[in-house]
Order: C-alpha cells, then structure tokens, then sequence
C-alpha cells in the first residue's frame, strides 16, 4: 500500500519509546485489570438511551449519519481500499496495545470493511500519550510525512481541541487503483480514462492513505480495552467531530473519551455504530457523495428498524 514515495507505515523506534514512557501511570493501573474483550456478537451494549417513535429515529438516523460524515457533491466518500485497514496501538504497554489492536481488526472485519491479513504495513495508528501536546511535537519532529498532503489531498482533522484529536492523510486512484498525478505546475489533478465515463459515477475517488489518532490518557480512566478499541475504529472509519456527539441521544460508543464522569457511556460498539459502518463499506464506491450520504441513510433505517434495534 504505497501512495508516494514514502512509507507512511514506518513508527520510529524512538517514538515508540517517547510513547512508553510518556504512559500515566494511573492510566496504566486503570487498564491492568481489564480482561479480553468479548466477541462483536456477545458486546452489543444496551444504554440507557430510548429513542422512540418512527420520525424522531429517522430524524436521529439522519443527524447521526451526517455528524459522522465527510461527503462532496462531486466527488466519492473517503474508505479504506479491502485488504488496507492495518491498525497499531502504541501507549499503554505491548499487552493492552496488543489487544486494542486486535480487537479493531475484529471489528472492522464483522463491519465489511476487509481489513488486511498477517504482518501488514500499518495504517490506523493510535497512540496514547500522558502530554499530547508534547507528543504531537515529537511525533511532527521525527515522521513528517505523517503531516503531508498526498497528490494534493486535503489532510482531515477532528477533535483538535479535545482529549482525542485525529486526522487522516487522504490519496486518490483511479478506477485502475492507480494513484492520480497532480501537476508540478498548477496543482491539478490528471487522470487518463481509458473506460466509459458517467455523471452519475466519478473517474476517481478518495481513499484512506492513513489515520491517526492521539487520545490523552487522563481521559481515559476506567476506561475497559473493548472500549478503547471500538473508538478508536469509530474514529479511524468515520469523520467524527467529538464535541458534536455531546448533544445528540444517539447511543454510540465515540462519547467515550469526551464523556464527563456522570454520564452513562456504552460499554462497546452500538448497533448504531455498526449499522454506520456497515453501510458505509457496502456502498458503491464510485457514486458521487450525495448519492452515496442517501445510500447510508436509507440502508440505516433499514438496518436499525426492521431488527429492532434501535435503542442499543
């Protein structure tokens, strides 16, 4: 999975370290006794949150749908290509970064989205850090590929204000799967077709090149591996802004991190959160972004409420 010259997928040994000792050690204290992660099947958490009456779901279904969403009239959705979802966790010691790994390959395998198989070039990196700040000046410091734009793309940030900020590096291909050039000169992107064109179809699309995702670890106290995990697939798949999930009654598993002590949190992935993904990577992956936003929504309402499942 090369996009440029460059590969992304390359963690410095000396940021890994930084990482390891940057650990808070409540943080670490928190996380020792958590035990393994249940099956996607078995976690289905129920919250205390009853969305109720057919227009309020589908009024919900819609906000929801559209919080999480990134989409341009012109041009595709960004997705992860099958076989490119490698995610890595560095933070809180080989046995739980480990097993949040693991857990958002198990995720993203029962949502469609084909993650990649065996020792794979990473491209969802999470990392955990006691100072972000100084972790994200380190991190610019030694990999600043990781904050470049590839062919001209647009690099995706959310949360630059909270405990758990994140971005994506974006590349576009064509429908050949080859990357598009863009111009030394004028900054344009050039594609050669040499297939049918359509209006209602693009030429080429967005794909997920990298994600990255930095969460403070005094966020995260009490906080189990399951739910750490199904975030961070949450954040790496989506185009979440967190403080816009403050005020939505959506059960879903990204008001994790930014939840106050009080409030009442899932304990995983909602089938709200499911149904999102799932949608999203059986979409056609080629429709324009407005077609593809309709898609989400319709498959959503027929997700959610033909199973019943609308309050989980």
């Amino acid at each position: 999975m090369l996009y440029s010259a460059t590969n992304l997928s390359r963690l410095p040994l000396a940021l890994v370290a930084y990482a390891a000792l940057a650990i808070a050690p409540a943080a670490l204290q928190a996380q020792s006794s958590v035990p393994e992660p249940a099956s996607i099947s078995e976690s289905a958490a129920n919250d205390p949150i009853i969305i109720s009456g057919l227009r309020e779901v589908e009024r919900e279904i819609n906000n929801f749908a559209t919080a999480i969403s990134t989409s341009e009239a012109q041009s595709p959705m960004a997705l992860y290509r099958p076989g490119d979802y490698c995610p890595r966790v560095v933070g809180l010691g080989p046995a739980r970064d480990a097993a949040i790994a693991r857990r958002m390959m198990e995720v993203a395998r029962a949502a469609g989205v084909e993650p990649a198989d065996g020792d794979c070039a990473t491209s969802a990196l999470v990392l955990f850090a006691a100072d972000p700040n100084a972790m994200l000046a380190q991190f610019r410091r030694m990999h600043p590929e990781y904050f470049s734009e590839i062919n001209g793309e647009t690099i995706i940030h959310q949360g630059r204000d909270g405990p758990a900020r994140s971005w994506k590096l974006l590349a576009r291909v064509d429908r050949g799967g080859v990357p598009v050039d863009v111009g030394v000169d004028d900054g344009v992107q050039y594609i050669t077709a040499y297939y049918a064109m359509s209006r209602l179809e693009a030429s080429s699309r967005p794909v997920i090149a990298m994600s990255v995702l930095l969460i403070d670890t005094q966020a995260i106290a009490g906080l189990t591996v399951q739910q750490l995990a199904d975030y961070a697939v949450m954040r790496s798949l989506t185009e979440a802004e967190p403080r816009e999930m403050e005020s939505s009654r959506v059960p879903t598993v990204l008001r994790v991190v930014e939840a106050a002590d009080s409030d009442l949190i899932p304990l995983s992935l909602t089938n709200w959160d499911l149904a999102y993904i799932k949608t999203r990577y059986a979409l056609n992956v080629w429709n324009l972004g407005k077609s593809q936003m309709a898609a989400i929504r319709t498959n959503m309402r027929r997700e959610l409420l033909d199973t019943g499942d609308v309050a989980e």
